[in-house]
């Protein structure tokens, strides 16, 4: 009897031995694996989303939701990256652009960026102004800023970089490298994230 319960002991043993090492061989933690219907996502992979976007864009603020529940579904295993894409006829997306990165130097990008998605049919100088005193941030600072144009060039910048990768309307996501365009579902973001996370 002894002899049997021992020979189960070891082989319960191996068996925990052999999945241990099955999962340092593979890089996966199994305290931090999620799945996600058939999909096994392993924690140690993340996902880089680009977004290309405009303040003044409905579709943009449609797909800001969008990226929300991707936060909450995935934490840390995505990253997401705001980039700013003024289109030509929206006469106040550039300027709000800039505002927001006067904002981001005073560690308050992400309120301000929620502030002008909320408030997209006042995004005039004086309103962009208002909205910096409504987040407490320093206004002689802030309206230096703004009225100098010290971030047109970041602006730019991000305008250009959207233009080399093809990107022609807002909002535009790049996941990874794979390309999304418009206010899509979360079902569509969640298809190609699950894919790259495999």
């Amino acid at each position: 009897m002894k002899k049997k319960t021992l020979l189960l002991v070891a082989g319960i043993t191996w068996v925990i031995i052999i999945a241990l090492a099955f999962f340092a061989l593979n890089g996966i933690n199994p305290d931090n694996v999620t799945t996600t219907n058939t999909t096994i996502i392993s924690g140690n992979k993340t996902v880089d989303i680009t977004a290309y976007s405009d303040f003044q864009c409905q579709y943009c603020a449609r797909a800001e939701m969008t990226l929300k529940k991707i936060k909450e579904t995935y934490g840390g295993r995505v990253a997401i990256t705001f980039k700013h894409f003024p289109l030509p006829f929206h006469n106040y997306a550039k300027k709000a652009a800039e505002a927001s990165e006067c904002a981001r130097d005073q560690g308050k990008f992400q309120e301000y960026h929620d502030i002008l998605f909320e408030n997209q049919n006042k995004l005039d100088v004086a309103s962009l102004k208002s909205y910096a005193s409504r987040l407490g941030l320093d206004r002689e600072k802030f309206d230096s800023c703004l009225d100098g144009g010290e971030k047109a060039d970041i602006v730019k910048k991000d305008h250009d970089e959207g233009i080399s990768k093809g990107v022609s309307g807002t909002p535009t996501f790049f996941i990874n490298e794979k390309k999304l365009v418009g206010s899509q579902p979360f079902e569509n973001f969640k298809s190609v994230i699950d894919s790259e996370l495999k």
